[in-house]
């Protein structure tokens, strides 16, 4: 499949349904946190399930889906994956079997490997190797809500 540039970059800036949900989630939780818990009790199970979302203050839950690396990439075949990494999902600690090659093609971005932390610009590259603990934050900055 072969893009434009401009192609791209819309692909990189437009939301989709599944960054959607995860924005909304973490401005419910920054900006009414006393009322978080029960705005996730009100999340549609079966989007969480089918998208395979991940919803840390629902872990306890007996529904909630356990998700393990092969549930995540179960679609994939081939050696090469290429996905952008949803703004605003919630950054957890994990680790994979596999390379991961992080590209920033715009604006800023926070992991932390095997606890130390970086932050990554525009243009940055960073190779994360197999079996190394990591997190990656994509928060866009300010608590005020976006739309984009």
């Amino acid at each position: 499949m072969k893009l434009t540039r401009s192609e791209f970059q819309n692909y990189i800036h437009s939301y989709e349904t599944d960054e959607i949900f995860y924005r909304d989630l973490y401005f419910a939780e920054k900006e009414h946190p006393e009322t978080f818990m029960e705005y996730c009790q009100g999340l549609d199970r079966e989007l969480i399930t089918s998208h395979r979302l991940y919803v840390p203050a629902l872990r306890k839950e007996a529904w909630f889906p356990y998700l393990e690396e092969s549930d995540l990439f179960r679609d994939f075949n081939g050696n090469i994956m290429l996905c952008k990494h949803y703004r605003y999902s919630p950054v957890y600690v994990h680790e994979h079997e596999f390379f991961e090659i992080l590209c920033v093609y715009d604006g800023t971005t926070h992991t932390e490997i095997q606890g130390i932390s970086h932050t990554l610009h525009t243009g940055d590259i960073c190779i994360i190797p197999p079996h190394t603990k990591h997190s990656v934050s994509i928060l866009c900055g300010r608590l005020r809500r976006r739309m984009g």
